[in-house]
């Protein structure tokens, strides 16, 4: 049985995006949809005394265009306020001298498209926590053209269908556009099956425990144990 997932790539993101990731045979970053504002591609929250906080990239979003080409607002120092601040809200974690280094080299670099600067984070976050994956980029595929004379549901469909999917592993989220689908991907031999995430707390600074906030808290405050709250987290996935 082969299961693939099918997520855009956002800035920073929640323990739940990993999950997807964990149980997927082949992750898609689906980078060929337009780019929303105030959405979470490229912003995420961290947590600090008084609460969550956002750390947004600013970005350059005039036109609609599609994720894979949207360009970093360089207008602001937002990387160098985005270090402070996990610096400051995270320096007293026990995994912060761990993997600080790296967010460090990441905010670091200059960065000229968003989806770059998303895959780096994703691709840190995921070897962190020590869960493996394959990765396809939307935008790179070779099929693309025909794909993007599809209508939303029918592409990802034939992603499926390329992919020679069993499974597709769909974000609690997509439950709203998809479940009345259901029967279009059984036709094609595609079982559709919806995440579930029921967060686990785990340990985190600044009092009270909040939940769905960037998997970067949760790998500052448990590191790379941090993996099995992840799994645990959705572990209703059938198949």
């Amino acid at each position: 049985m082969k299961t693939i997932a099918i997520m855009q790539p956002g800035y920073l993101p929640w323990i739940g995006f990993f999950e997807l990731m964990h149980r997927s045979d082949i992750f898609f970053i689906y980078d060929t949809v337009k780019f929303t504002k105030n959405d979470w591609r490229n912003r995420n929250r961290i947590k600090t005394a008084n609460g969550a906080l956002w750390l947004t990239v600013p970005a350059n979003s005039g036109g609609e265009p599609l994720l894979s080409d949207i360009l970093i607002d360089k207008k602001t120092a937002w990387r160098k306020k985005h270090l402070k601040s996990i610096e400051l809200n995270y320096g007293k974690s026990e995994y912060f001298n761990k993997y600080f280094p790296g967010v460090e080299k990441i905010l670091s670099k200059e960065w000229y498209k968003l989806n770059e600067l998303n895959l780096a984070f994703i691709k840190f976050l995921a070897d962190s926590f020590n869960i493996k994956y394959k990765l396809k980029l939307a935008s790179e595929m070779p099929e693309r053209r025909d794909l993007d004379t599809l209508k939303k549901v029918e592409r990802l469909i034939k992603i499926c269908k390329i992919s020679k999917a069993d499974i597709f592993y769909e974000a609690a989220g997509g439950k709203g556009y998809l479940e009345n689908e259901i029967k279009n991907f059984e036709a094609e031999g595609i079982k559709l099956i919806f995440q579930n995430m029921e967060i686990i707390p785990y340990r985190q600074l600044h009092g009270e425990f909040i939940p769905c906030l960037s998997a970067l808290d949760l790998l500052m405050n448990e590191g790379e144990n941090g993996r099995e709250i992840i799994i645990k987290s959705g572990s209703k996935f059938k198949n």
